[in-house]
């Protein structure tokens, strides 16, 4: 997986050690975490890997393609987790449908949204995942006005530095590194509709203060279960029992969450891959 912290990859990581103590007599789970800079030393990792089998949450590229093909013809089942890798011979991708969630986002910023303009942003058009939502809010956005309304899409870390345009009625953000609060900021007196993805504590915390009105979350936890599920089934530790592979994504308002101490999220002041075993 990636190492940055996002909620995601935090909910992830807890969640497959919480998978590691609930099946602690059959099978450790270790975590090989990368910059992705560095992600171009992945592929060699997964074709040298002595795992059993081994779970992926990595960006698109024709060497990490052809590196899980290598894996998978020597044996070695693979997982697709949060992104998905189609064109590879991976035994499954666990996760949701972004193009669908990307559509429930145009869906409703479409109708909620009073300027007609909208602005989305992504960490990386090289996760799949990230590419799909960004499809999928378009053309929901399309579909929903007839007349055709711009949307700019901004991929990268620099977005927060971007200067705040006051025609923006809509912010989707599909996928980003950086923090919300901080990076919500500039927007804030501009009073666009803002949908994020993924639930944690300062996404609660914005929602409930307005700066964000919507979430779609990915359900990491029931990805982690079910891919493990997956994988103990398929190496014969556990009876054979069918698994569905489409994880479920749920919306959240600030009206079904709890509520958080704080009313506003406080602002943060101003090399390879690391093996955990968890």
């Amino acid at each position: 997986m990636p190492s940055h912290r996002t909620p995601l990859l935090q909910r992830l990581a807890r969640a497959f050690k919480y998978q590691s103590v609930q099946n602690i007599k059959t099978l450790v789970i270790e975590r090989v975490l990368f910059e992705e800079r560095n992600a171009a030393a992945v592929p060699e990792m997964i074709r040298k890997g002595t795992a059993d089998a081994v779970i992926v949450f990595v960006p698109e590229s024709s060497t990490m393609i052809e590196a899980i093909a290598s894996a998978t013809s020597s044996g070695t089942p693979i997982i697709t987790l949060v992104s998905d890798l189609p064109t590879t011979p991976r035994l499954a991708y666990v996760g949701i449908d972004h193009y669908r969630a990307g559509q429930a986002a145009g869906l409703f910023m479409a109708r909620m949204a009073r300027q007609k303009k909208f602005l989305a942003v992504c960490s990386s058009l090289k996760y799949r995942a990230e590419a799909s939502k960004i499809s999928g809010f378009r053309d929901s956005i399309r579909a929903e006005l007839a007349d055709t309304p711009p949307i700019d899409v901004l991929e990268g870390d620099a977005w927060p530095r971007t200067t705040c345009d006051r025609s923006v009625g809509g912010l989707y953000i599909a996928g980003s590194k950086a923090s919300l609060a901080l990076s919500l900021e500039p927007w804030l007196s501009t009073n666009p509709v803002v949908i994020v993805n993924d639930l944690d504590e300062e996404v609660q915390r914005l929602m409930h203060s307005g700066a964000i009105t919507l979430t779609i979350d990915q359900n990491p936890e029931e990805q982690a279960s079910r891919s493990i599920a997956m994988l103990l089934s398929r190496l014969g530790i556990t009876p054979h029992n069918h698994v569905s592979t489409m994880v479920p994504f749920t919306i959240h308002t600030r009206h079904n969450i709890a509520q958080t101490d704080g009313a506003t999220a406080s602002l943060p002041s101003g090399r390879g891959a690391v093996r955990q075993s968890v």
